[in-house]
């Protein structure tokens, strides 16, 4: 497929939001949003690029893995799949505040699993101009995704999405 897919979970808040923000950054028409809820393994597979966007919610609402309704329910269709021929770019939200020892965990987590299969992960993010205690999203000083706070910096999401789609886009090329 040339269009990107732009996967997210879950729907109807803030994760939703932002593939919204960042399809409208990268064009409507380049980008395919599909709720993760909605995605098959065929699917999935048919893209060589793909953004995933997850949300990390209180550390006691998680499997070992994500959210027991949206991630966890997809990531068992591909355990046999090898992600070799897909350019993939991850964010993730999080609390840095109430969840500053967990912030965006989710992201790290999804990252890892996508790794795991094979896929090229892009859209690395310095930690620098961030607050957090603690984070499973962290390697050699990078985020390894886009982290955005939609409850306590929102202001700052938009910038941050134009930052790094213009990162991601040429990664992905």
């Amino acid at each position: 497929m040339n269009k990107i897919a732009l996967i997210y979970g879950p729907q109807g808040g803030s994760t939703e939001k932002v593939a919204q923000l960042i399809s409208e950054e990268i064009g409507e028409e380049k980008i395919e949003l599909i709720p993760v809820k909605e995605l098959t393994k065929e699917k999935f597979e048919s893209y060589k690029k793909v953004i995933c966007g997850v949300a990390t919610i209180g550390d006691d609402t998680w499997d070992q893995t994500f959210r027991k309704d949206d991630w966890s329910e997809f990531f068992p269709s591909i355990l046999n799949s090898d992600l070799q021929h897909q350019k993939i770019a991850c964010y993730g939200l999080g609390d840095h505040v109430t969840y500053a020892a967990h912030f965006v965990d989710g992201l790290g987590k999804l990252v890892r699993l996508l790794r795991d299969k094979g896929a090229t992960m892009i859209g690395r993010v310095p930690i620098d101009e961030y607050n957090y205690i603690h984070s499973e999203a962290i390697e050699e000083g990078h985020f390894i995704g886009l982290p955005l706070d939609e409850d306590f910096e929102s202001e700052k999401t938009p910038e941050r999405v134009k930052r790094w789609v213009r990162q991601i886009s040429l990664e992905f090329n």
